[in-house]
């Protein structure tokens, strides 16, 4: 079964761009395919080929979104241009796709496609968070569904794998690049990992096979073909034994239509007779139809939930003779699932110092899926939904990936399985079925249901996809979390007839110790004690015959012979108490039944009577209620106690003849007149009490309506505020990078121009502590890179003859430099120049001291003047 990413839609439109209003008006997806192109910085040579493999005119809209900086962004633009003859335009809010163009998308531009127009959206709702282009595929594929073409080119890195699942889930087509010459093949080999690539080719056979899938695709029927159809359905399950009839026929015919694409076929007749000549496609079909996508520990809030509501119980509460923790994931896909809650509850067993034997059971249809899971490796990718620490604990790092620790695989054992016709496993404490009923059609869901009943025990744990429920079977389930879809089983019976009861020998336990699954049966000890409460009201009060019935008014025992007062009724077999008890009873039965739950006491109706076989009976009815320790569940024992004689009427104050006619019919008369009086006033008291409460039910749901509307604004107010105020942060954000890379070539330029000077030149803030420093001033400033933030107090120059901080104080106070010069420890004259450090404002902030050399031009002019003298 496929575990199925969470809806990305429901975004409004109320983002369209103010320039372009007429887009407003159109709001129905193109009717061309759209190709999603993506790739690394280093793929721009095979995207170029790419590009200049397609047809002038190929009908179709190219998406390209390539890790690229936001520098780099008009290259990217400039390399498609020269590649191609196509129009291309850079993706920006409000552009409508169009066909024959090629838009270049911003990597972190939060740009979609929604209706085949381009929106930014300030968050993205769904399961995949955190890598562009994975982000970018899958929204696209929500939005488009089979229209989609998803190609991978060259890169590094793990990018595009689950978007590329994503597209094939919703019916679309996937290509990955071969080879390259750059010998970055990360992201192509990441999605061939998790099965995501349809065809791996170069990037000129994509482009040949796209026009290729873009045409057969526009020859596929909308709908109809039902014999097709029914005779595809025919031939999976003679080679799977597996029923594709009751699944949900809108998902079955995309994933077939995406078959056909691949086959090169344009019809469903034609793909029919194709699959009756190729048993291999029929195989590959069947695993298509699974839709195998899942993830490490998938919605975290639902594993949170487990480890605070679900595991600490199911770990108190166990039977202290039975040590044993039994789970089951049915649809566990390839097994992240069912490793994810492994590793949940080793992380709760250590708070509780309990040892426990842990047995999770994966079953699914795919074979391929389970051999993948009981190899228990998985590709890099899985860094991303699984933190440090677990893969330290868990994980063994691999060539090419993480493999499960033997420790966790010995507590988890696969087998192939079909959940709605092989017999369900029994004794167990959760069943984690989470997106895989939403593949079921109607028929189905209501046959799982009651199977999941069956195998948990009394206090087992159901946990369901968050787009799923339990329909109509509130009766046998009690929600316990609303928002994660957590279910807690009800003590109650249910009919053999409603479970599979299929051979044991249908499930593959190849290579699995799995127990064989048990054949339903009641429960043993439950109705044992149930039968013993029962007889002892029963011997209490003397009756002969009655049910048992709990507080659904099904009936689970029969005591004595109640064939005059039940009968089964014509159609489908039912314990119902009201559809087997007679009609003639049926009133009185219920008003006592119904008074009985109402106040919690026993309720008994004297002198009732019906007529069988031509003979009057007559009985009295009484209802009791008892529990059965230690459940808290309350049942009910219905006893029938027949009158062999009814009380004679009193005529004239005597006491009449009791063969008289006449007094026959007064008591019969007297009897039903007392009956129907009870049952009336019973009737008035519930209706009164249903319509008070009903008012009062009326009231407070208009008090939340008006709350939730307001709220619901409010909601909405803050809502666009915090759009707002990312967008704001998103700018400013920019704008922050921006500087933050112009500080860092301003820096670099500075160092630079630091390096390449060979003057001592030292900058001094305001407090006098050291900031900046070149080389040379190491020799006369005596200051080193390591001096760099200490006072200036605290280093001693090698240059005397003036000084310093006197200058330094007088530039700080009336901003004029001083100069002056000065000598160093070997004799030599330097030039001291101390100015004010002036920043862009013009605000002073320190001081610049720089020395130069003049000793030399002091001898010069001494030179000339000795040399004059000896002349003359």
């Amino acid at each position: 079964m496929s575990k199925r990413p969470r809806n990305l839609q429901g975004e409004t439109h109320s983002d369209l761009p103010a320039q372009a209003p007429e887009l407003l008006a159109q709001q129905s997806s193109p009717d061309f395919e759209v190709v999603a192109v993506g790739g690394c910085a280093r793929s721009l040579e095979s995207l170029s080929l790419f590009l200049r493999a397609l047809p002038q005119k190929p009908e179709m809209s190219f998406l390209v979104i390539v890790h690229a900086k936001p520098r780099e962004h008009r290259a990217v633009m400039a390399t498609v241009s020269r590649a191609t003859q196509l129009s291309v335009m850079a993706g920006e809010e409000g552009l409508k796709l169009a066909a024959n163009t090629v838009y270049v998308m911003p990597l972190r531009g939060n740009l979609y496609v929604e209706k085949g127009v381009l929106r930014k959206r300030s968050r993205l709702r769904g399961a995949l968070t955190g890598l562009p282009i994975d982000l970018f595929f899958a929204a696209l594929a929500v939005d488009l569904r089979e229209r989609v073409i998803g190609v991978l080119l060259s890169g590094a890195g793990l990018d595009g794998a689950r978007g590329m699942a994503v597209i094939q889930e919703h019916g679309g087509v996937t290509f990955a690049q071969a080879h390259s010459n750059s010998g970055f093949l990360g992201m192509p080999q990441g999605a061939l990992q998790v099965g995501a690539v349809d065809e791996m080719l170069a990037p000129e056979g994509i482009a040949a096979a796209l026009e290729k899938a873009a045409q057969r695709r526009r020859n596929l029927p909308s709908g109809g073909g039902i014999s097709p159809w029914e005779i595809i359905f025919r031939m999976l399950k003679a080679s799977s034994c597996v029923s594709f009839s009751h699944y949900k026929q809108s998902t079955l015919r995309r994933r077939i239509g995406r078959r056909m694409a691949l086959a090169s076929l344009s019809n469903v007749e034609d793909y029919a007779e194709f699959l009756e000549e190729n048993p291999k496609e029929l195989h590959s079909l069947f695993n298509d139809l699974l839709i195998n996508v899942t993830s490490f520990f998938r919605d975290p809030p639902v594993y949170q939930a487990l480890k605070r509501l679900v595991l600490p119980r199911l770990i108190q509460s166990r039977d202290p003779y039975h040590k044993e923790i039994r789970i089951w994931v049915p649809g566990c896909s390839t097994g992240e699932e069912v490793y994810s809650i492994a590793i949940c509850l080793l992380e709760t067993l250590p708070r509780f110092e309990i040892d426990a034997r842990i047995q999770i059971f994966g079953t699914d249809l795919s074979e391929r899926a389970i051999a993948k899971a009981r190899a228990g490796f998985y590709p890099a990718s899985i860094a991303r939904d699984v933190n440090s620490e677990r893969l330290r604990r868990y994980f063994v790092k691999k060539e090419g990936g993480y493999q499960i620790s033997r420790e966790l695989r010995a507590m988890c054992t696969f087998a192939r399985q079909n959940l709605c016709e092989d017999p369900p496993f029994s004794r167990l404490d959760l069943i984690s079925c989470r997106n895989v009923l939403i593949y079921f059609g109607p028929e189905l869901q209501r046959k799982c249901v009651p199977i999941f009943h069956y195998a948990l025990n009394p206090k087992g744990s159901l946990v369901l996809g968050t787009s799923e429920t339990i329909g109509g079977f509130a009766d046998l389930f009690a929600l316990v979390d609303k928002k994660n879809k957590i279910y807690t089983k009800k003590v109650t019976d249910l009919p053999v007839r409603e479970l599979p009861l299929g051979s044991a020998r249908s499930v593959d336990f190849k290579n699995s110790s799995l127990p064989l699954p048990v054949a339903p049966v009641r429960p043993v000890d439950s109705a044992s004690d149930v039968q013993r409460a029962a007889d002892q009201l029963l011997l209490t009060h003397f009756a002969s015959c009655g049910v048992v019935i709990d507080r659904l008014l099904q009936v689970w025992h029969f005591r004595g012979n109640t064939a005059p007062y039940m009968v089964h009724a014509p159609g489908a077999a039912s314990l119902n108490l009201f559809k087997m008890v007679r009609p003639e009873l049926a009133a009185d039965v219920s008003a006592a039944v119904h008074h009985c739950l109402k106040l919690g006491a026993g309720v008994r109706k004297e002198s009732l009577h019906f007529e069988q076989d031509g003979v009057v009976r007559h009985l009295n009815l009484e209802v009791l209620p008892f529990a059965v320790a230690p459940s808290c569940e309350p049942w009910f024992l219905v006893i029938f106690e027949p009158l062999r004689q009814m009380p004679l009427p009193i005529v004239a104050g005597k006491e009449a003849a009791p063969d008289s006619a006449y007094v026959r019919e007064i008591v019969r008369l007297r009897a039903e007149l007392a009956s129907t009086k009870e049952s009336l006033q019973a009737i008035i008291e519930e209706q009164e009490a249903a319509n008070e409460e009903l008012k009062s039910a009326n009231e407070e749901i208009e008090s939340s309506n008006e709350e939730l509307q307001s709220s619901n604004e409010e909601l909405e107010t803050s809502k666009e505020e915090l759009q707002s105020t990312n967008e704001e942060l998103t700018t400013v954000n920019d704008e922050l990078h921006i500087r933050n890379q112009e500080m860092s070539e301003l820096n670099a330029e500075l160092q630079n121009i630091l390096q390449s000077i060979h003057l001592p030149v030292v900058l001094v803030d305001e407090s006098l502590t050291i900031r900046r420093a070149t080389a040379p001033s190491e020799r006369l400033f005596n200051v080193r890179a390591s001096d760099i933030g200490r006072p200036l107090s605290d280093i001693n120059p090698s240059v005397h003859g003036a000084d310093l901080h006197g200058m330094i104080r007088r530039v700080l106070e009336h901003l004029s430099p001083q100069e002056c010069e000065v000598r160093d420890a070997d004799g030599r004259a330097h030039w001291l120049r101390v100015r004010p450090y002036r920043t862009l404002e013009n605000r002073i902030e320190g001081v610049v001291m720089a020395l130069q050399d003049i000793h030399d031009l002091n001898r010069e002019p001494s030179a000339k003047l000795s040399k004059n003298d000896s002349k003359k």
